[in-house]
């Protein structure tokens, strides 16, 4: 069977009400459900989550089926139109309660007048889209698992043990999908292998369950990564397709078959990108010197360092990051605009080769907490204890805040940037903040961001 069929030949954020004639000709059954009036609570998230347990699909409160022998859409009564936000949040609260876990839906209401429909200008007709869902199966409040089956129109308890065991498989695979890329780490030469990198992973639909895609041509997406009005701070001057999507890479001052800053972009908006992270060694042999040469803090945190014993330590760089962050998501805005996707989205993500080395932000209030809390080491090890592969556990970008203004780049950045450093021992920025309320975070990160450039320019020079 098709998982995530459509009656329809558009989206269905792209419908208008004239569009539902079509159901005339679609029968009850296996994807779609008609229902001339809204039911009782327990009705609804039965009917909700069979759809989600099964092959997803559509239902329709407002529509009358054409007859018992002949069940599709006959004639299109509707709801009242004054009752609609009612009904919007009782199919909400319905699924809230009378499931568990609550599937993904979405509610869409076509308002009348239609005269191919015979709907009033005061009847409107709600559809809840129903994808298959990677979370199955849905277990109902009265503990029955229901599922579509056929031609039926009302949803089926369901019993075999091959399909719930089949159900519970589902969330496993992608389960498996995810953790089988946390574990794929490249494959490093042997002058890479002394490299510390961050492996990032971005999904804008974690679960699967909304089915986001990029239809675009491979000029559109150079256009995406590389805008003729340029704001990026993230150029990629090598630009391809490949199998299911397409790869970025920053080639210039780099060796071509180097691992270079790298963004593979997949059609259905997931996105593994590799960025490099600059390091210094700081070797007690050679008189504990380390190379931060350009930055603020670089006599304070040497200080610290030789007052601790080492060996041999590798300083990870952490201040190109933010403003690496801040252009990673100025073009995923584009790409999501592009897909028109305002959902937000998810990420994680994974440092390699960072085994005994320790973080170095050019900050002022970072350098008070190593003084204070010591100077973390970074075991790696320690990555292990927690399910970072898990969706469940991916960090949350919101496309909007509370009052629905679109959140920037900037405080997504920070976001990554603060859960980088957390993963790495430096001291959470939230206490940071709460210490310090008048610092301007985003300001202090993109400044130190910027003398990283020139921090770089000076080591690429000695070197």
């Amino acid at each position: 069977m098709e998982a995530n069929y459509s009656p329809f030949s558009k989206h269905i954020n792209e419908l208008v009400v004239d569009d539902l004639a079509a159901l005339r000709t679609v029968h009850e059954g296996w994807y779609v459900e008609y229902k001339e009036t809204v039911p009782n609570p327990q009705a609804i998230a039965k009917s909700v989550s069979a759809f989600a347990n099964t092959y997803g699909g559509f239902l329709f409160y407002g529509i009358r089926e054409k007859s018992k022998q002949e069940n599709v859409a006959g004639d299109f009564p509707g709801i009242a139109s004054d009752d609609v936000e009612a009904m919007r949040e009782r199919i909400r609260q319905a699924i809230c309660a009378h499931s568990a876990p609550e599937p993904h839906f979405h509610i869409e209401v076509f308002s009348g007048p239609s005269e191919a429909l015979g709907l009033t200008d005061d009847r409107s007709i709600i559809c809840i889209h129903v994808p298959q869902s990677s979370k199955a199966p849905h277990i109902h409040k009265s503990g029955v698992i229901y599922r579509r089956v056929a031609d039926s129109s009302e949803p089926t308890a369901e019993n075999d043990r091959h399909v719930l065991g089949e159900l519970f498989k589902r969330s496993n695979k992608l389960l498996e999908t995810y953790k089988s890329w946390y574990e794929a780490d490249p494959e490093f030469n042997e002058t890479e292998k002394n490299h510390p990198y961050l492996r990032l992973l971005v999904t804008f639909d974690p679960w699967r369950e909304r089915l986001p895609w990029l239809d675009v041509t491979p000029s559109e997406i150079r256009k995406l990564f590389n805008p003729e009005e340029k704001t990026a701070t993230l150029p990629f001057d090598t630009i391809h397709s490949m199998r299911g999507g397409f790869i970025a890479r920053q080639v210039t001052n780099n060796q071509l078959d180097s691992l270079s800053l790298t963004w593979v972009l997949r059609r259905d908006l997931t996105s593994e990108i590799l960025i490099p992270i600059a390091h210094a060694h700081a070797d007690a042999n050679e008189d504990q010197q380390i190379d931060l040469a350009g930055y603020e803090q670089e006599a304070r945190f040497s200080n610290m360092l030789k007052q601790r014993k080492y060996s041999s330590l590798m300083v990870l760089d952490l201040n190109q990051l933010y403003p690496i962050f801040d252009g990673i998501f100025e073009t995923l805005d584009r790409i999501a605009l592009a897909a028109n996707w305002k959902n937000g989205m998810s990420a994680t993500f994974k440092i390699l080769n960072s085994d005994r080395s320790c973080p170095f932000i050019d900050l002022d209030h970072v350098m008070e907490r190593y003084e204070k809390y010591g100077i973390p080491i970074s075991l790696n090890f320690m990555s292990a204890l927690r399910e970072h592969h898990h969706p469940d556990n991916f960090i949350k970008f919101h496309h909007q805040d509370e009052d629905g203004n679109k959140l920037p780049k900037e405080v997504h950045a920070a976001i990554l940037m603060m859960s980088v450093a957390a993963n790495l021992g430096i001291p959470m920025w939230e206490d940071l903040t709460d210490a310090n309320p008048d610092l301007d975070l985003f300001g202090k990160l993109r400044q130190a961001g910027q003398r990283s450039m020139n921090a770089q320019a000076i080591r690429n020079r000695k070197g």
